[in-house]
């Protein structure tokens, strides 16, 4: 008799565990369809923040936002993935920012790379609604719930990564075969991939790459630093990118006319953009330092203090191993006249003396030619 009871618990349990598979494989798949579904409508709704405040005096620049609405909206796919440069402070994260909202988000996400680059995996997911714990059968769910096995455990934050990124291939797929338009997406700060984890970013070159011969996600990566560029242009990948496009300085006149718009006078304004050129974060700290009291010299002095903190970062000042190389650049770059070369440089007006100190720095600096 005990057998016989033994036998039909056995059984009874055997036969739960079977619906309990059942179940789980068939919640499972509902699950899964119900947010792949979830996905696909993100994607075609589009995701964005929204761009810092411009202010009353922003200044328009169309021949960008031209050229960068042939990529972002394109008539035909294209088999490329772009990447647009630019120093930092040109302006390039607010410009994206604004023209993926005048599209109005369809079809288009806007992501920033975070300063704990890692996480990355993690951000994309949570852009695509994409929930790493939810695309599993109940029956995982039920026993990571008691504890008896942990619900997931990721292997790494590159392999996060590639979850996400494989979730984006599925629903942009589904969103390509519903609107035959890829899906666009822009990356913002891929420098602090580059930085902090170039095997994210070298996986994401190559899913930029694969999506791109699918036609399914057109992606456009940003970058401020060498670095990044030099990461991506070093591999393979690189073969499917299209020629970089530079965000560059605002001009001089348009410059002094957003120094004007914010309450400086005119003559000043032409003396401050001597120091300041088109870059947006120096002007803007040349009107808060105006409205504090500064005046023009106390303003100038202090861009070029910032000027010149860049100069000894890149090793141009005093003695060191790239000092020549950098301003024999530097030179070629510029292209001066033979007298003007000697004359900030002293030695062969043709060679140069391709050396300079720091306090002759500070005494020359003013020259605009020698900013960097």
């Amino acid at each position: 008799m005990l057998q016989t009871v033994l036998t039909s618990r056995i059984a009874i349990l055997g036969a739960g565990a079977t619906c309990l598979l059942v179940a789980n494989v068939q919640t499972g798949s509902v699950i899964e369809n119900y947010y792949k579904d979830q996905m696909v409508k993100r994607v075609g709704a589009g995701f964005c923040p929204q761009p810092q405040p411009a202010g009353p005096c922003h200044i328009a620049r169309q021949n960008v936002t031209d050229d960068l609405d042939r990529i972002l909206m394109q008539d035909q796919p294209s088999k490329f993935y772009y990447v647009i440069t630019g120093a930092h402070g040109r302006g390039k994260s607010t410009i994206l920012r604004e023209m993926c909202l005048q599209h109005n988000k369809k079809g288009m996400g806007y992501i920033e790379v975070e300063p704990h680059p890692r996480d990355f995996g993690r951000s994309l997911g949570a852009a695509l609604d994409f929930n790493f714990q939810e695309h599993m059968g109940m029956l995982n769910q039920m026993v990571g719930l008691m504890g008896a096995l942990p619900v997931h455990k990721e292997d790494s934050p590159l392999m996060t990564f590639k979850r996400a990124a494989s979730a984006l291939q599925e629903a942009a797929a589904e969103h390509k075969k519903r609107t035959g338009r890829p899906f666009v997406l822009i990356i913002d700060a891929v420098d602090r991939l580059a930085e902090h984890a170039p095997d994210i970013l070298e996986t994401l070159q190559d899913f930029s790459k694969d999506w791109a011969e699918q036609m399914i996600v057109s992606v456009v990566l940003v970058c401020s630093e060498p670095r990044a560029l030099h990461i991506l242009h070093s591999r393979d990948a690189w073969s499917h990118a299209y020629q970089p496009g530079e965000i560059k300085n605002i001009t001089q006149e348009q410059a002094i006319e957003y120094l004007v718009s914010r309450r400086i006078a005119k003559a000043d304004a032409q003396e401050l953009v001597k120091v300041t050129d088109g870059i947006f974060q120096r002007l803007e700290k040349t009107v808060i330092m105006m409205g504090r009291g500064m005046s023009v010299d106390q303003a100038k002095d202090a861009i070029l203090s910032d000027v010149e903190t860049n100069f000894v970062a890149a090793g141009l000042l005093d003695d060191t191993p790239q000092q020549k190389p950098g301003l024999r650049v530097i030179r070629e770059m510029i292209k001066p006249p033979d007298s003007k070369w000697k004359q900030l440089f002293g030695g062969d007006a043709k060679l140069g003396r391709l050396s300079i100190t720091a306090a002759e720095f500070r005494q020359l600096v003013p020259q605009k030619e020698l900013q960097i």
